[in-house]
């Protein structure tokens, strides 16, 4: 069969999901997208009893992974689906946390453009899911961070860092979520996750987050 003509190689996402401290089974909504495309690659629930899912992905794609439930904080992260799981399931475990004041949560999908604070399209999924996740629950306010790895200035940093929040506060505030819910506020590279080591870690303190301020 011509290339061209084959279809695209493919793999089964496996997931489970379940409360973080009890351990119990968590129905939630999971969506997958194609951050490459912005097509929604799944959609669905989890099952009840078992709190799994199982998802048909193409390989090669980077994707955003949300799972949300009420009463929780939702699940962000995103995976590259390469070559290497072309004859194995890619398997994922959910942890959802309760909702609660000072618990942090990530923003994996929160995306920008190298010292720019412009949001890009690739972020729209996971605002989406804050703003329904402020909408579902109206008595959350939270604090929205920004943070850098220690390359460059320390004070470009924190502008920088501040400016990126402020994105994200200002598209909660054009998505109608009111004013006194929100704070933002730029640590620059004040508040590490790991070592600046490697262009790997400083990927990872290169971020946005949020954290709960008052339930």
């Amino acid at each position: 069969m011509p290339e061209n003509k084959k279809p695209l190689p493919i793999t089964y996402v496996k997931g489970i999901v379940k409360d973080k401290e009890t351990g119990a089974f968590v129905e939630a909504k999971v969506q997958v997208v194609n951050l490459k495309n912005g097509k929604t690659e799944y959609n669905d629930y989890t099952s009840k009893e078992t709190g799994d899912f199982l998802a048909v992905m193409p390989i090669g794609g980077n994707y955003a992974f949300n799972a949300s439930s009420d009463g929780y904080l939702f699940y962000s992260e995103n995976y590259e689906l390469n070559s290497s799981y072309t004859n194995k399931p890619f398997l994922l475990k959910i942890l959802l946390e309760k909702l609660k004041v000072g618990t942090n949560v990530i923003l994996k999908n929160i995306f920008f453009n190298t010292n720019q604070y412009s949001l890009l399209p690739a972020s729209v999924t996971e605002l989406t899911t804050l703003v329904d996740l402020l909408n579902n629950n109206a008595n959350i306010s939270i604090e929205i961070q920004g943070h850098t790895d220690d390359v460059g200035n320390v004070k470009d940093n924190e502008k920088l860092s501040m400016q990126r929040a402020k994105a994200v506060y200002d598209y909660l505030l054009e998505h109608k979520i009111a004013a006194e819910r929100l704070t933002y506020k730029g640590y620059g590279e004040s508040k590490p996750i790991t070592s600046n080591s490697t262009e790997e870690n400083r990927k990872l303190n290169r971020r946005t987050s949020f954290v709960i301020s008052k339930l």
